[in-house]
């Protein structure tokens, strides 16, 4: 990696449930980096009953900052907040309701990002990877015919790693360039998956994202939320 010297940016978004304690465990059990991880924070608070213990479990770690909005402003503008506050050039995104279900050396992953500058996203499957993206609100567009190749999904090899080419930008858990999605536009309140994955559609799949594996391979990833 280059600019912050073995720092990765870990960026976090909750809404003060408890499942982001499982989830923080399962992150530093099951995700492997040779560096060290800073955790930038934003809380909408949805409930206040989990809050103070979430504030102590960031400050017994090492975290750059920890925004509570006490009026929720809703996951896209969360997203814009803590992507706002990186400093290093990839980062790893974490909602506060997984878990891994396999160990993630990302190392060798961070280090494709550097050798490939059309990798952008690299996320994390929560199911068994399809031959096609499940992009449902996309289909109902009268403009986009059914069997559409676009929606395919394709095996491709980066270096000797396996990825899974997508026209879906996933807030799954994923590692991600900073400066591509911080220059990408967006609306506020709207689904910022369905924005950045419906114009990677219409510019025919160019933006490199991908998804780790092959087609078929089963989850990396469980949703706990």
């Amino acid at each position: 990696m280059r600019g912050t010297d073995r720092v990765l940016d870990v960026v976090v978004t909750s809404s003060g449930r408890d499942t982001i304690f499982p989830t923080i465990e399962s992150f530093f059990s099951k995700v492997k980096y040779s560096g060290e991880f800073r955790f930038i924070v934003n809380v909408d608070l949805c409930t206040s009953k989990h809050l103070s213990n979430i504030v102590s479990l960031f400050k017994g770690l090492n975290f750059k900052c920890l925004n509570i909005n006490y009026r929720p402003q809703g996951f896209t503008r969360a997203v814009a907040f803590v992507l706002s506050r990186v400093e290093t050039p990839l980062y790893f995104h974490l909602e506060d309701d997984w878990i891994f279900l396999k160990e993630l050396d990302i190392d060798p992953l961070l280090k494709l990002f550097d050798r490939f500058q059309s990798l952008n996203h690299i996320c994390f499957s929560k199911k068994t990877i399809l031959y096609y993206n499940e992009l449902f609100y996309l289909r109902k567009l009268r403009i986009v015919p059914m069997d559409c190749d676009k929606f395919k999904t394709e095996n491709v090899t980066f270096g000797d790693i396996p990825l899974v080419k997508t026209i879906t930008y996933s807030a799954n858990p994923n590692i991600s360039r900073t400066d591509h999605f911080r220059r990408l536009w967006h609306v506020d309140f709207l689904n910022i998956e369905q924005q950045f994955a419906l114009q990677n559609f219409l510019l025919g799949n160019r933006r490199g994202y991908y998804i780790l594996g092959n087609i078929g391979d089963e989850p990396t990833v469980q949703h706990i939320g």
